[in-house]
């Protein structure tokens, strides 16, 4: 019998791409599966057309054969279910196949998505966890391969996909990424590079699977623990990776599992984007070498000084003093800087 999984993703305002992302993933070839969609309170009427679309929307329905084999019989109806914002779902749990929740506020990408965890832990029916980007899409087989490779590699508590480019999907965007933990600086593994199966005939060692596919056992969840909220954007991954390295556990990437990614679409686009980037990508690197790499920390400040001079020649001033104000309290709110 398969193992059930829970697929998490996390919706802000780019419904369009919560669709059909959802769309690729109720054609996977693996049944045992409820998706829980979270909307980080978008409040641009994300909920309503999602629901329209899962209205009218058909899926396979399943049946089970012998030796675990299944075979799509009839097109169905998809059951799905909405529910506000809770710290205590037991009185409510279904198994529709699409949950979807409201959140209250949007406290960022590790906050959504641990909405969607603490639901699948209270409901304690499963054995692994997917949490997918919610601009992406998969392939057929791609949540069959995650699971084949943690069934084969246990000590794997969380674990990537091979992801790809969305528009031009023979191209690498990465299976994990390596961390320098001198610079901050992190490179993603035959990023740019033509998709060949050659690339994974050797495994290759990584320091932190990437966040758009993350694949996890239930028992790292209990031992590790949730997403660390105190980031909102970027590094989380890696910060739960070393954090389950304290537990024994190692990270990986199934190698034959496919995800194609088209980027960063939950940050707008503009200059707004630009700064939210540069609060966000220098206030995490800070806490989390804080935490991790303590010694480090002046030289991470050190491989600061190229950004601020960049910021100069382009006459962003206005960015400059958003990043200079970071590194002198990084917990500063992030509303009281980019609203100026």
């Amino acid at each position: 019998m398969q193992k059930k999984v829970y697929i998490i993703i996390l919706n802000y305002k780019t419904w369009k791409d919560s669709i059909e992302c959802l769309e690729s993933v109720f054609l996977l070839d693996y049944s045992n599966f409820q998706v829980v969609l979270v909307d980080n309170f978008s409040q641009n009427g994300s909920i309503e057309e999602i629901q329209s679309w899962a209205s009218t929307y058909e899926v396979n329905n399943f049946f089970e054969q012998k030796e675990g084999s299944k075979q799509p019989v009839i097109k169905r109806k998809l059951n799905f279910s909405i529910y506000e914002f809770s710290e205590n779902y037991n009185s409510e749990i279904n198994n529709t196949d699409l949950i979807i929740i409201k959140g209250k506020e949007n406290k960022g990408f590790s906050a959504g998505n641990n909405i969607g965890l603490k639901y699948a832990l209270q409901r304690n029916d499963f054995d692994f966890v997917w949490l997918l980007n919610n601009d992406t899409i998969v392939e057929k087989n791609a949540l069959t391969e995650l699971t084949k490779h943690l069934n084969l590699n246990p000590e794997i508590g969380i674990c990537g996909s091979v992801l790809l480019d969305y528009i031009r999907p023979n191209i690498l965007q990465g299976v994990g990424g390596y961390y320098n933990k001198i610079t901050g600086s992190a490179k993603e593994i035959f990023n740019g590079r033509y998709l060949s199966r050659d690339l994974f005939a050797i495994p290759h060692k990584i320091n932190y699977p990437i966040g758009a596919s993350l694949f996890l056992q239930k028992k790292f969840l209990e031992t590790v623990g949730l997403l660390n909220e105190e980031y909102f954007l970027f590094f989380e991954e890696i910060d739960w990776t070393l954090r389950g390295e304290k537990f024994g556990w190692i990270c990986g990437y199934a190698p034959e599992s496919y995800v194609w990614h088209k980027g960063s679409s939950t940050i707008n686009s503009n200059s707004k984007k630009s700064k939210v980037s540069d609060y966000f990508g220098v206030r995490s690197k800070i806490l989390f070498t804080k935490k991790f790499y303590p010694k480090n920390l002046i030289f991470i400040y050190a491989c600061f000084l190229p950004l601020l001079i960049n910021r100069i020649k382009r006459g962003q001033f206005n960015r400059l003093v958003t990043i200079l104000s970071i590194m002198l309290n990084p917990k500063m709110d992030y509303k009281e800087i980019l609203s100026k």
